[in-house]
């Protein structure tokens, strides 16, 4: 009996954000196609109790999520840096909306994974997701530098992981 490897590409990737909550009238949503990212380490805060001359490690919180980084390629019309930084100026506006709650601007968000195929294997959603870094774009006109690219830092609550 032969088995067949399909080993998951780690280009076969893209970020899909829902309509944002600063686009009235838009009826699209926003996928990224990142070309770099790291799936966010989660772990609990551990502790050493004693008791009766013993030390027992134990766990004294939630499960914690860290922030999510994310680099990917600006479109031609710079559309998808826009829209972020759109999104961020929303959050945080201080001209005719002080003191909204960002809470409010939190959307849900998912990592699609897919094979060599191009099949979706496996999604990672992301809960009440918002941005807090929107990264410089570098605009150089060198050989071999030709992509516009920018990195985006994003927190949010907890994430699922669905086939």
């Amino acid at each position: 009996m032969s088995i067949e490897l399909n080993l998951a590409s780690a280009n076969n990737f893209q970020v899909i954000f829902p309509k944002l909550p600063n686009e009235e009238g838009v009826d699209r949503k926003l996928v990224l196609y990142a070309y770099g990212s790291v799936l966010p380490a989660v772990g609990f805060t551990e502790s050493i109790e004693s008791w009766q001359g013993w030390e027992v490690k134990t766990i004294n919180s939630t499960l914690q999520f860290e922030n999510w980084n994310i680099n990917f390629s600006i479109d031609d019309k710079f559309d998808n840096w826009k829209r972020l930084f759109n999104w961020m100026a929303y959050i945080n506006n201080n001209k005719d909306e002080g003191g909204k709650r960002w809470i409010h601007s939190a959307v849900n968000t998912s990592l699609q994974v897919f094979d060599n195929y191009e099949r979706k294997i496996l999604e990672i959603k992301f809960n009440k997701m918002l941005p807090v870094s929107l990264e410089e774009v570098t605009l150089s006109f060198r050989e071999g530098e030709t992509d516009l690219s920018s990195g985006l830092r994003l927190i949010y609550d907890y994430f699922t992981i669905e086939r």
